[in-house]
């Protein structure tokens, strides 16, 4: 097992403390009971407070979903990235990061789409694909680099690619292994909008903690 964490899953020399270790995926568990919740129990106390002000969608969209499909769709679209984000951030980063993209990826969507009906938490989703791809590409060598190491970004990427692009509803399930890039891509462009704003926010936080190495490293 330490061969495998040390190996496959962990990036390279990374040193570990109380702020950005991995606490067994608690964010991630965090966050599905924090969705669940929300939907199975506060669901119609949401509604009604965005119904009453619509612009508080802005801080609310990503806790609302349609129905229990679209919410078990996302929680697995979540899970499949949080198994490599919080292991790379640790949990306390990792929910820090989350949060700081409510606000920004959502407001980006309803800006694209000229409206406040909002994607949802498929717009966070789609924000920490952009992250981890930014963190992949700045960290090539610690997670590409040695005998086994490329397995686990390489099953992360394709699954990854699976998920955006599938059409969700819109979509047969008997059509899921058939669908075509470029179409699917298309149909999910309302989301593209928070994928930016995870662009930024990734290049922003690898290119200030690569200067303070920089720093470190000339001192």
């Amino acid at each position: 097992m330490k061969y495998f964490l040390n190996n496959i899953l962990n990036p390279k020399q990374k040193q570990r403390n109380w702020f950005n270790n991995n606490y067994f995926y608690a964010t991630t568990l965090f966050m599905i009971g924090v969705l669940c919740l929300c939907f199975f129990v506060f669901e119609s106390q949401i509604d009604a407070i965005v119904n009453e002000n619509i612009k508080l969608n802005l801080l609310l969209t990503w806790l609302r979903h349609s129905n229990i499909g679209h919410l078990i769709g996302n929680l697995i679209s979540f899970v499949v990235v949080s198994v490599f984000l919080e292991r790379h951030f640790g949990s306390i980063k990792y929910l820090g990061l989350i949060l700081l993209g409510v606000i920004p990826s959502h407001l980006a969507t309803f800006a694209f789409e000229e409206g406040w009906g909002g994607r949802g938490f498929s717009c966070i989703n789609y924000y920490l694909y952009a992250i981890m791809f930014i963190v992949m590409i700045f960290n090539f060598k610690d997670y590409f680099i040695g005998k086994f190491r490329w397995i686990f970004p390489v099953i992360m990427i394709g699954l990854i690619i699976l998920i955006m692009s599938w059409a969700g509803e819109t979509q047969p399930f008997s059509e899921f292994f058939r669908f075509s890039f470029v179409k699917d891509f298309y149909i999910n462009k309302g989301h593209w909008p928070s994928f930016i704003i995870g662009i930024i926010m990734g290049l922003f936080a690898n290119l200030y903690h690569f200067d303070i190495k920089k720093k470190k490293g000339s001192t």
